[in-house]
């Protein structure tokens, strides 16, 4: 089961990347079922932050608070609520969709019999319109289908925090629609998302935009 989050708050955070100072004092939060949309000019510290919050980066000064967790001090649950998709998203070139996705939900949800996750494979590999493609290696997908295929960790991972890092990358506006359901879908259940963009998403759920 995953553990209870019910609000991230980040406060008074200071980062710097290769001794240079991206982030300044900031303070934000997201709360379930809500967006916060991360804006700003290459450079200024949105991928920082979210790797931050994820545990990849460490801080110069400031906290994280995790409001709602079972297990305040947990580091496990923190990687266990969180889902961390970046720019470079895992991808294998060598291996086909179907061998990704096996990786994905194997972690997830290991206890599931194969059936159940051949079930989960396909039902994701559809929505994202792959289906048809899965035996295909990754090295001959075209971008946009590199990103559906790295978006169906959404589907297959269960989390409470969704970080993404500029996650409508290379999708055309089927793609985009698609992302936008994903999102829905998502905070309707409770979830919450930080994603860095420079894209808007026709998106009517509540959140804000965080210029950095």
């Amino acid at each position: 089961m995953i553990p209870t989050l019910t609000a991230l708050h980040v406060k008074n955070l200071s980062l710097s990347r290769g001794g240079r100072r991206v982030i300044e004092s900031l303070n934000c939060h997201v709360k379930s079922g809500e967006i916060l949309h991360l804006r700003g000019k290459n450079g200024s510290g949105k991928t920082s932050l979210l790797r931050c919050i994820a545990g990849l980066l460490p801080a110069d000064s400031g906290v994280i608070e995790w409001q709602g967790m079972d297990s305040d001090s947990d580091e496990l649950d923190r990687r266990r609520i969180l889902l961390w998709l970046g720019i470079n998203n895992g991808l294998k070139a060598h291996e086909t969709i179907d061998q990704h996705c096996n990786f994905i939900v194997r972690i997830a949800a290991a206890e599931a019999s194969q059936e159940d996750l051949r079930q989960r494979i396909t039902a994701a590999l559809h929505r994202m319109g792959l289906d048809r493609l899965a035996d295909q290696p990754i090295q001959k997908l075209s971008t946009g289908q590199r990103q559906r295929l790295a978006l169906t960790a959404l589907i297959l991972r269960p989390a409470r925090l969704w970080l993404l890092d500029e996650p409508s990358l290379g999708l055309d506006d089927s793609g985009l629609s698609l992302l936008s359901d994903l999102l829905h879908d998502f905070c309707q259940s409770g979830g919450m998302v930080l994603m860095a963009s420079h894209q808007d998403l026709p998106l009517t759920l509540p959140g804000r935009t965080l210029e950095l």
